[in-house]
């Protein structure tokens, strides 16, 4: 498995917490300046517990570009010591970038991010959403439905005549009291074969 290697220019960025480094297989290397002589005892205390994994580079001298000569040269050593690795430098500096672009094209997979959480490594994964389960759909209404029940009901009492059956259907399933809306009902029933009407007299094909 890869080596990740993460490079904090504390110089430029000074994280109080690494807490995001924790149960990481994230090798860390934190350079501090000659000048700097305090360290946030949360960021101390996750580098204490990354045991061999992490260490304090601090540098000698002093000048606009030393720390950043520093981690140049821990990259250029640790990737020939490990060609699969990749590396991460924690900096806003964009100096770096220059650098970066030089390393990724001679096969050294190199990135600075200006915050921990830019890296993606560090990220961490947020739990998928459950998706609600559809409802089922609703099973369509048969709108002839309660037109044939009540029919059924209606046993010898069912209308003969094309009139009456209009009157029945129209007084009880039509509520705008359309004469059209009627009409279709009847020409309904007939397509699915429950009434036949000849002339103007019904007959129904219904169980008793």
């Amino acid at each position: 498995m890869a080596n990740t290697y993460l490079l904090i220019d504390f110089e430029n960025v000074q994280p109080k917490s690494l807490a995001a480094l924790r149960g990481k297989p994230v090798h860390l290397r934190v350079f501090v300046g000659s000048q700097q002589a305090k360290v946030p005892f949360e960021l101390a205390q996750t580098v204490q517990a990354l045991g061999t994994q992490a260490e304090y580079v601090q540098i000698a001298g002093t000048g606009r570009n030393a720390l950043d000569l520093h981690i140049a040269y821990y990259i250029g050593r640790l990737a020939a010591q490990h060609p699969d690795s990749q590396f991460h430098i924690l900096s806003k500096d964009r100096d770096y970038d220059v650098l970066i672009k030089h390393l990724n094209a001679t096969g050294v997979q190199c990135r600075r991010s200006a915050s921990l959480d830019d890296i993606p490594t560090l990220k961490a994964h947020a739990p998928q959403k459950s998706t609600p389960p559809r409802p089922a759909p609703r099973a369509e209404t048969d709108p002839l439905a309660n037109v044939i029940a009540h029919l059924r009901n209606l046993k010898n009492s069912r209308p003969r005549k094309l009139k009456t059956l209009a009157s029945t259907l129209k007084a009880r399933f039509v509520k705008s009291g359309a004469e059209r809306e009627v009409q279709a009902l009847v020409e309904a029933l007939q397509q699915r074969g429950v009434v036949q009407v000849s002339g103007t007299n019904v007959t129904y094909l219904l169980d008793a």
